[in-house]
């Protein structure tokens, strides 16, 4: 997909005239200007022109810009939820080989991002790239 394709489905979605048609296995976005009965295909979407004019003027979605910014909160979120929690549990752990390997398999367990690993193993003094015995 598409940055204009992108700007377009957004565009309709917020729009009076679409409608959506359903049918016994499947649902599809409609167009209902006019009294027409245009359906909103990815083929329309990405080649048609809105029959109501509402694309005019659009600017296409910065997808890559979009996507940093979802990684982004979603790192962030899991900074707000998981460190609080990640350090009480540490604090019980006393050796650093321990707090080492507790951190890699929360990591291979997919409890926490690597990312947010290498930063609470900093802030504990903890290198997650030593060999630990």
């Amino acid at each position: 997909m598409d940055g204009m394709k992108m700007a377009r489905i957004r565009r309709c979605h917020e729009c009076p005239y679409r409608s959506t048609r359903h049918a016994s296995v499947w649902s599809w976005p409609h167009c209902d200007f006019g009294g027409g009965d245009l359906e909103l295909s990815d083929a329309f979407m990405e080649t048609g022109q809105c029959p109501a004019g509402y694309w005019a003027g659009l600017t296409p979605v910065d997808l890559e810009a979009e996507a940093e910014q979802q990684a982004a909160a979603v790192v962030e979120r899991e900074r707000e939820q998981k460190t609080p929690v990640v350090q009480e549990a540490l604090a019980f752990v006393t050796e650093t080989r321990d707090r080492h390997a507790l951190l890699l398999l929360w990591v291979k367990d997919g409890f926490l991002s690597a990312a947010l690993a290498e930063e609470i193993a900093t802030e504990l003094g903890v290198d997650l790239d030593a060999d630990v015995a």
